[in-house]
């Protein structure tokens, strides 16, 4: 009996862990785990660049398909940041406790970071998706932006983190996430 009890606790521990990803692998893998840290330091470094009503460019349509995937955007995202994007803005900052500014600024940026964590082969947020390959396209890798994480946005996943110097995996995580919007993603 006391042997079942101890297999039994043993269990119930080891499920435990694994049900809170203690063992879980791919967050250790996202972004490479042997990204030099000279890379990791140079991207955590790079500052957010805030976008407001008035701006374009592919950042405003990625934030306007992170947002709709969570229902904040109704409309399609656009590369003009619109005062329809304005709202969901606002209404995203409410939602996160994060003052209302109307702009996508640096808490901003840090919570959809966070709130979208990692991205891989197979996610079904297609809206995420569509927002990070319609990025890749327009930073020269060459991507059909379909919302289906697959095989084409793995090797754009790639190929754009070898150009960082961030250790491929494929995996958008918090680092390959800031060197895609942050100043300098395009160079």
């Amino acid at each position: 009996m006391f042997a079942k009890s101890r297999i039994a606790i043993g269990t119930a521990i080891a499920g435990a862990a694994l049900a809170i990803g203690g063992f879980a692998a791919p967050a250790a893998m996202a972004d490479g785990p042997d990204t030099p840290q000279s890379v990791k330091t140079a991207i955590q470094e790079q500052q957010w660049l805030e976008l407001k009503e008035g701006d374009l460019g592919y950042r405003v349509e990625a934030v306007g398909n992170f947002l709709k995937e969570d229902g904040y955007l109704k409309g399609e995202p656009e590369a003009d940041f619109t005062e329809e994007l304005t709202g969901a803005v606002n209404a995203y900052q409410d939602d996160r406790a994060i003052p209302n500014t109307g702009t996508v600024n640096d808490d901003t940026w840090d919570q959809l970071s966070a709130d979208i964590g990692l991205v891989q082969s197979g996610d079904a947020r297609s809206d995420v998706v569509t927002g990070l390959q319609g990025s890749l396209d327009d930073l020269g890798h060459e991507v059909s932006v379909d919302g289906q994480y697959g095989p084409g946005t793995v090797k754009a996943i790639k190929a754009f983190q070898q150009e960082k110097g961030i250790d491929v995996d494929g995996i958008v995580g918090p680092l390959t996430f800031r060197a895609m919007y942050a100043e300098g993603a395009e160079s």
